[in-house]
């Protein structure tokens, strides 16, 4: 098993105020990044369905 050098706390807890600063920044942009590569998969998913449908209208159209 390996053992941690941080024994029981996390290596976070040990690093200096910039490095957290930086890590805190990443973190919101991360947030932000991820709330707008939702967005973008919600609309693509609107927009799929949206063409799915009009591809089963168009389907009964014909028969």
């Amino acid at each position: 098993m390996k053992r941690s050098y941080y024994h029981g706390s996390s290596p976070h807890e040990h690093w200096p105020s910039s490095c957290k600063k930086r890590t805190e920044e990443a973190s919101s942009e991360s947030d932000l990044s991820k709330s707008e590569l939702l967005e973008a998969l919600r609309r693509s998913q609107t927009r799929a369905r949206e063409a799915e449908n009009m591809a089963k209208e168009a389907c009964a159209e014909k028969a």
